[in-house]
């Protein structure tokens, strides 16, 4: 399935106009946009006003790690699971409510889905196959320490969703990491501005062509899946993307080729 671009430029400009900020997000398997900007006012993934951030926060564990040295184990932001078997009939109990097609209930869904295939094993880090660790707060920061655990915790929640969900995240960062300042005019300035795509799909040049035809940065990371027998998350096979190569070689070229006679502005002719 290859992602519909100009369905997504109006969404994000409309986003943009109102929010005032670049629009950051993700995109689902079925091509979807997911907003996580109007959800977060605070700018750090404000866990009331989004029901995918705030399930992830009640529901994962955690290691916060200081100059002391390594902290016990928190299971959920406010610890309030006394034994993971507790932590894991909650789970349950919210993964039987079924979304009923909405996209932001979807993602919630295989987010608890995923926590729940962790707790499942021994134990939960070395199912993930690494140790979710929120390190570097000192008082000298102009941010609580909630605050500060709540963001750390959500650069998790992404890695997670990238590379354990199969979402992809966007984002429109300035060159060197700097946040855009919106300009007045969107509609001219949205093709020239640099943006961003984290995934770990297999067919980039398929699922993103359009975005690769308008310069669009797309990097992508490895994709993690849960083996039944063992428990445990495992890192992607090489021979499966070996056999998905060819196929991106060809894409590649295609784009290469319309980018190097076709002006930008006459690109979306070639949109597929």
């Amino acid at each position: 399935m290859t992602i519909d671009y100009e369905k997504h430029k109006r969404i994000i400009i409309d986003e943009e106009r109102i929010i005032k900020k670049p629009y950051v997000g993700f995109i689902a398997p079925n091509g979807n946009l997911l907003d996580f900007n109007n959800k977060n006012p605070n700018n750090i993934h404000d866990d009331w006003h989004n029901i995918v951030a705030y399930t992830f926060l009640k529901f994962v564990s955690f290691i916060i790690k200081d100059e002391k040295g390594r902290s016990p184990v928190f299971r959920g932001i406010d610890n309030s699971y006394k034994s993971v078997e507790e932590l894991i009939e909650a789970l349950d109990k919210s993964i039987s409510n079924k979304p009923h097609g909405d996209d932001m209930l979807e993602f919630r869904r295989h987010i608890l889905i995923c926590l729940r295939n962790a707790y499942s094993g021994t134990d939960f880090f070395e199912s993930l196959g690494t140790e979710l660790l929120v390190t570097g707060y000192n008082s000298d920061l102009d941010v609580s320490f909630q605050d500060y655990l709540k963001e750390k915790l959500m650069d998790h929640f992404k890695d997670i969703a990238i590379m354990y969900l199969g979402y992809d995240s966007l984002e429109r960062f300035d060159i060197g990491g700097k946040i855009l300042q919106i300009p007045d005019n969107l509609e001219n300035d949205f093709d020239d501005t640099p943006r961003i795509i984290t995934t770990s799909n297999f067919k980039i040049g398929e699922r993103f062509f359009n975005y690769l035809l308008m310069d669009w940065k797309i990097y992508r990371v490895p994709r993690y899946f849960f083996n039944e027998e063992t428990k445990m998350y495992e890192k992607e096979s090489s021979v499966h993307s070996f056999y998905q190569q060819e196929q991106e070689d060809e894409y590649e070229k295609e784009v290469n080729a319309i980018k190097k006679y076709v002006p930008k502005k006459d690109r979306h002719k070639y949109f597929i």
